[in-house]
């Protein structure tokens, strides 16, 4: 659940203290790369919190399934077109297992984003 904290210090912000949380387990390491030049106005203020959380469920499988020791998130964007890039050095998921995820009960997370 986003909670208000998440409204007053904003979408790069929440970002950054979920990052650095995975930095201070010290299991993992995490870095956030934001284009200093992008307008973050461009997110419409439901959408910011959506794409929050949507991250957030990524990182959180990378954890839990990819035997990762560093997750790096970059941000660019395009005209009115915003990226998210998300990379580490653990195992991924194949199509197959991704497709054969989608249609039984496990992967709800995944089937979510």
């Amino acid at each position: 659940m986003i909670n208000n904290s998440f409204h007053q210090i904003g979408f790069v912000e929440s970002l950054e203290q979920l990052l650095h949380n995975i930095n201070k387990t010290g299991k993992y390491q995490s870095h956030l790369l934001i284009d200093e030049d992008v307008d973050l106005d461009i997110l419409d203020k439901s959408v910011d919190v959506i794409l929050y959380r949507m991250i957030q469920e990524v990182i959180n499988n990378i954890l839990k399934h990819s035997n990762s020791s560093f997750i790096h998130l970059t941000q660019n964007t395009n005209g009115n077109k915003f990226y998210i890039r998300m990379h580490h050095d653990g195992k991924g998921i194949t199509q197959a297992d991704f497709e054969r995820m989608t249609k039984s009960a496990a992967g709800l997370g995944l089937k979510n984003i």
